[in-house]
């Protein structure tokens, strides 16, 4: 199959008003099979009846993300691609030379389009993943040093306090004070 989902009740979407939604949005809003769905479009708010129930392989969704899926005129008049594609895919045989099939579609494709073999748009993805999560990890890792300097901050103060020095106490835990809030509001 090529494509991740699979039908776990009811059927494809055959008509302009029928959609499939992920097995997690349809358990946790109500949602069965002949119901309606208002779906909120870049074009506004459109009732489609819920024709399917799909699981994204074996998670009820992907990753948190509602799956909504059309069939496709419906697809291209949603998502402004009219007489387009936004990406197709293709099977080969088993013991078919995968490159020369490349080859051969982008030889079919108008300039402009990018045909890739599927190990390469996994690769693609990962490195999309891979570089979100760096993002993240600097971001913790940017938190984790402002949490040590304000603690580190409210320490000396503590210390200042316990000697007696009151403003070298005020000082420091005001220092830490206001480079926690800082931090907070710009997080």
């Amino acid at each position: 199959e090529v494509s991740p989902l699979q039908l776990r009740d009811g059927g494809p979407p055959e008509g302009p008003n029928d959609i499939l939604v992920d097995a997690f949005t349809a358990d946790d809003a109500g949602f069965r099979v002949g119901d309606p769905i208002d779906v909120v479009l870049n074009t506004g708010v459109e009732t489609f009846t819920v024709k399917g129930i799909v699981s994204f392989g074996d998670a009820d969704n992907l990753l948190g993300a509602t799956i909504a899926a059309f069939e496709m005129e419906t697809a291209q008049r949603i998502f402004d691609l009219e007489d387009r594609f936004s990406s197709i895919s293709v099977m080969v045989a088993d013991g078919a030379d995968v490159a020369a099939v490349q080859e051969g579609l982008a030889a079919l494709m108008p300039d402009g389009v990018e045909v890739i073999t599927g190990a390469t748009e996994i690769e693609e993805g990962q490195e999309q993943v891979d570089e979100g999560v760096g993002v993240f990890n600097t971001a913790l890792l940017v938190l984790a040093a402002f949490a040590f300097i304000v603690w580190r901050a409210f320490r000396l103060g503590r210390r200042a306090e316990r000697a007696g020095r009151c403003f070298e106490a005020y000082l420091a835990q005001g220092f830490g004070l206001g480079l926690g809030l800082q931090a907070l509001i710009n997080i």
